[in-house]
């Protein structure tokens, strides 16, 4: 049983360093708003999430971790945070643009984020562009 733990945790760890990997790529691909790399590694993460998630119930005594893997993982969660934020203002970003075309083209009508229909004054009158 000692093995099949020993073998969780170093599978644990190496799962947890390509994600990292990956995640620091991505980071790098959203501050230069890279969105070919961006996609790119979404299925990587994905993959390896999944790997993660199959190795997760295997361990049979948490408090048993390596401080390593510990570590890790605490830099897989600060990664995966920066670029949850990065990828926010991305969209927000993008957003904005989009709904500054649309007024400058006499939309004043747009989707929201929810998918409902917004309706704007127009830039005539003092709208307020929304990013």
């Amino acid at each position: 049983m000692e093995e099949k733990t020993a073998d969780t945790e170093v599978s644990l760890a190496e799962q947890l360093e390509k994600l990292e990997s990956v995640l620091d790529c991505e980071h790098r691909a959203l501050l230069a708003a890279d969105a070919k790399t961006i996609t790119a590694l979404a299925e990587e993460k994905l993959r390896i999430s999944s790997l993660l998630e199959s190795v997760h119930p295997k361990i049979a005594d948490p408090a048993a971790i390596p401080e390593e893997v510990r570590r890790l993982a605490a830099r897989v969660k600060e990664l995966a945070d920066l670029n949850t934020m990065l990828l926010q203002q991305l969209y927000q970003h993008y957003h904005g643009m989009l709904e500054l075309f649309l007024r400058l083209g006499g939309k004043t009508r747009t989707y929201g984020k929810n998918g409902t229909i917004s309706i704007e004054s127009s830039p005539e009158k003092g709208g307020e562009i929304l990013a």
